[in-house]
């Protein structure tokens, strides 16, 4: 594997930024308050980063297929919404605005900036290797957390039931990333920036993960985009009414999921504590306790733990103009990339049902990904400067004992 010299600072730091995630969340857990330093180290690396964009900008021609990355940025205007909403309910409510807010702003903010450094000062090819490691990293941690010897017995392989829903690989820590990672290898699979059998292997593997780590929304996605990615042309853009149909359509839903697990309309008579797997119950807590909200993420302070259930935490907690806002700003970045689009329904249809903002490392992924596969870049990897070349392959038996080697291009 080959990065360029340029590209080490910041490679290096993504690496280190997984590997701290990746402890916080299986070996100390989210729970630890030292978890925490994920978010500060985070903040660190977009200081930096951000620092060496301009440098680099200032320096390097104007580059147009990089810069789309600025699209990104549009979230900073989301972040600036949040914020004045919040401040506003409470001073409505008499409270002073609250540090859980500012931190709640940066679960969003703070993903969607760190993918712009690295798109910004990362080739396509090296993006492609840092998806390689930490694909490879979180099967490792993943089997941590299932333990060894759990994964190697043949007679938990044999349990296994879609049918019961039963599997003792259940796991939710990476069912994402997997998810993710097969994204991003199946579409690079179809060019040629890498040997498309290596990138083959990957998107096998991927998929088997994604199976392995039996969630349904997961394994549902990668199915659909499984099928549809060989016979669909998955570069076009979306057309504008389509975006906006289908942010309004997760407007729509969210309003009606929040009635149906708050117990407000149930047609079909489905029990919404089972449905939602508890969920109920928690949006019940608001309720019992009296909350009115004075900021975003405040709800965490009353009933002392997420909602889980992001679009309806931003509806209750800041209103309806903000989940609109939120939702067509998001799929007006995914716009010029059906693959892109299909990734962002995903995340939405996450966001619905679960807590999904908080996973920090998994929505730098997923900004990564959207904008490598809507710039589409296919730049040629071969700059005449010097080089360092890691053998990705074998990256964790080298993790302890790194060996770099440098070579001229000739």
């Amino acid at each position: 594997m080959k990065i360029q010299l340029r590209e080490m600072g910041t490679f290096f730091g993504y690496f280190i930024f997984f590997m701290v995630s990746a402890v916080c969340l299986s070996v100390l857990g989210i729970e630890n308050s030292i978890s925490d330093i994920r978010y500060y180290l985070l903040a660190l690396l977009i200081f930096i980063g951000i620092i060496k964009v301009l440098i680099k900008n200032s320096k390097e021609k104007f580059d147009s297929k990089k810069r789309i990355a600025d699209e990104l940025l549009y979230i900073i205007g989301i972040a600036l919404i949040f914020f004045i909403i919040s401040v506003q309910r409470a001073m409505k409510n008499g409270y002073a605005l609250s540090f859980r807010t500012i931190v709640q702003i940066s679960l969003v903010l703070f993903p969607a900036l760190y993918a712009y450094v690295l798109v910004n000062l990362l080739s396509t090819k090296t993006i492609i290797y840092l998806f390689e490691i930490t694909f490879i990293g979180s099967i490792c941690f993943y089997i941590y957390e299932v333990g060894i010897g759990e994964f190697l017995n043949i007679n938990n392989w044999l349990s296994i039931s879609y049918l019961h829903s039963y599997s003792p690989f259940e796991n939710s820590t990476y069912a994402d990333v997997f998810l993710y990672s097969f994204f991003f290898f199946n579409y690079f699979r179809h060019t040629d920036i890498l040997e498309k059998r290596n990138l083959q292997i990957y998107s096998i593997l991927s998929l088997i993960f994604v199976f392995l780590s039996f969630k349904r929304l997961q394994i549902l996605t990668a199915v659909v985009i499984f099928v549809i990615s060989s016979w669909i042309n998955m570069r076009k853009k979306i057309k504008y009414r389509y975006v906006l149909g289908i942010a309004l359509m997760f407007v729509v839903g969210t309003v009606i999921y929040q009635k149906f697990v708050s117990g407000q309309i149930n047609i079909l008579g489905i029990d919404p504590y089972y449905f939602t797997t508890g969920r109920s119950y928690i949006l019940g807590l608001w309720k019992s306790k009296n909350y009115l909200s004075y900021g975003f993420g405040t709800s965490m302070l009353v009933i002392d733990r997420y909602l889980e259930m992001d679009l309806i935490q931003i509806y209750m907690e800041l209103g309806i103009f903000a989940l609109v806002i939120f939702s067509i700003v998001y799929f007006w970045i995914v716009r010029k990339n059906t693959y892109a689009t299909i990734l962002m329904v995903y995340s939405f249809g996450n966001m619905l049902t679960a807590s999904s903002l908080p996973s920090s490392l998994a929505w730098v992924l997923t900004f990564v990904l959207v904008t490598i596969i809507s710039s589409d870049k296919r730049e040629n990897i071969g700059f005449e400067q010097k080089q360092y070349k890691i053998n990705s392959r074998f990256f964790l038996k080298r993790v302890f004992c790194f060996k770099v080697r440098r070579e001229n291009n000739e």
